[in-house]
């Protein structure tokens, strides 16, 4: 589908949009594609599978997996880097993730930028910048730090 402009939007199952995301809130529940923007208020995405996105601005940002490989099983280096060949479980987002509060876990993005921001596990971030607060997990890859 095209663009997709509302009030609120909530997105439970699959989509696939061609263009941006425009709303006061931006709920999803399942999979999203999204080649442009997603712009909101408030964003809440809980994914089971990966999702690509162009990219991410709103005030409070949470991204999220709703239901995690077992942790018996990720604990498995071989098994855990045999799995990642099978298919993307990250929010690969291409551009950025720009907003006021952004709290995110498995997602790989270049840039991530927040008044406070919180990177969960398995994140694959390039560069955070912040300007009030920050916690990162010891379990995401993050390149750079910068206050700003």
């Amino acid at each position: 589908m095209g663009a997709l402009k509302d009030g609120d939007i909530s997105i439970a199952g699959a989509a696939d949009v061609d263009g941006d995301v425009e709303a006061e809130i931006v709920k999803i529940d399942g999979k999203l594609d999204c080649s442009g923007l997603i712009n909101a208020e408030e964003i809440d995405i809980a994914f089971d599978s990966g999702m690509d996105i162009g990219s991410i601005g709103g005030s409070r940002i949470s991204i999220y997996r709703r239901h995690g490989r077992s942790r018996r099983i990720s604990r498995l280096p071989l098994i855990s880097s045999l799995l990642s060949f099978v298919g993307s479980d990250k929010v690969n987002v291409k551009t950025s993730i720009e907003g006021d509060v952004i709290a995110i876990e498995n997602v790989r993005t270049p840039r991530v930028s927040g008044r406070i921001v919180a990177v969960g596990e398995d994140c694959e971030i390039d560069l955070v910048q912040y300007t009030e607060q920050i916690e990162v997990s010891p379990n995401a890859k993050v390149g750079k730090v910068e206050k700003v």
